[in-house]
């Protein structure tokens, strides 16, 4: 059942989600946590709001991966499933809704009832299927064989494990020292080591399969220096192109320097310069003097 929780004056006009009636009551008990319609809600309403909060952050980090339709549709169901279900009707949710009307009449089914159905399927279906599931547990088949699987892009959450111990036992601070005595000395990591890679049937590579990937050699990275040394040679080249045209024009304007240099005008043979001299003074005419 979806229940909505709006404030509305007027009686609620009834509408429908996910073929299932919405029904508007003044409170709700979920999770030991009281919900009102006046939203007074009480008791454990801060871990309600995380789980919502953790499922948006899913849908988030799947859309970063900028997946197909088809591979979006069989990624982690339940969470779509939840929001439909639990809130309130917006036009985002329409895509959801269009997305698990999808999974819920596909054929075959995408929903797997246990993880070795959802691995058995992943191998079945050359790579138009993806099973989502706890990192660890992917990380171990990752390492058994046929070693024809492997994990896609990083961790979507983290969470941790616990271990449920009587209320007001000594065992619960016991089991907590323990752990992060562990967890200092690096002894978890080691034997997640041990026996998830050390002793795994598809080595410390993710087995021999041609697919898996492997170190970059040098033959990988090749095409990367042909083309540095393919640019460095048509720049070296470039310059000294403009290197030779530059050379060249400074010749040709020194040249032209020089000549203008050593130029000297004809004296003009139309008129005559006659030069006089009477006691002391000097007279020059342009015109003819006689003496």
């Amino acid at each position: 059942m979806v229940v909505d929780f709006r404030k509305n004056a007027a009686p609620p006009t009834p509408i429908t989600l996910c073929n299932s009636p919405v029904t508007a009551v003044k409170s709700f008990r979920f999770l030991s946590t009281v919900i009102a319609q006046d939203l007074k809600w009480k008791q454990n309403i801060c871990s309600l709001i995380k789980k919502a909060q953790q499922r948006m952050f899913f849908l988030r980090q799947l859309k970063k991966f900028n997946l197909p339709k088809m591979m979006m549709v069989n990624f982690y169901p339940s969470i779509i499933e939840y929001i439909l279900q639990r809130w309130d009707q917006r036009s985002k949710i329409a895509v959801y809704e269009k997305m698990w009307s999808y999974m819920k009449s596909a054929e075959p089914s995408v929903f797997v009832k246990t993880t070795p159905d959802g691995v058995a399927r992943v191998r079945k279906s050359k790579g138009k299927f993806a099973f989502l599931l706890e990192s660890t547990m992917n990380e171990y088949i990752e390492q058994r064989k046929p070693c024809d699987t492997m994990k896609v892009g990083g961790n979507l959450d983290s969470k941790g494990y616990g271990v449920a111990t009587p209320k007001g036992s000594a065992l619960g601070n016991a089991v907590n020292l323990a752990v992060l005595k562990l967890n200092e000395q690096g002894l978890l990591d080691k034997l997640k080591n041990k026996w998830w890679y050390d002793k795994g049937e598809c080595g410390s590579g993710g087995g021999d399969s041609k697919d898996k990937t492997s170190a970059l050699s040098l033959s990988n990275v090749a095409g990367v220096f042909y083309i540095l040394v393919g640019g460095l040679g048509l720049a070296m080249m470039v310059a000294l192109i403009e290197f030779c045209y530059k050379s060249r024009q400074e010749t040709k304007r020194l040249k032209l320097a020089k000549n203008a240099q050593n130029f000297k005008p004809a004296p003009p043979t139309n008129t005559q310069n006659f030069a006089t001299y009477r006691e002391g003074y000097n007279v020059y005419g342009t015109e003819s003097v006689k003496i």
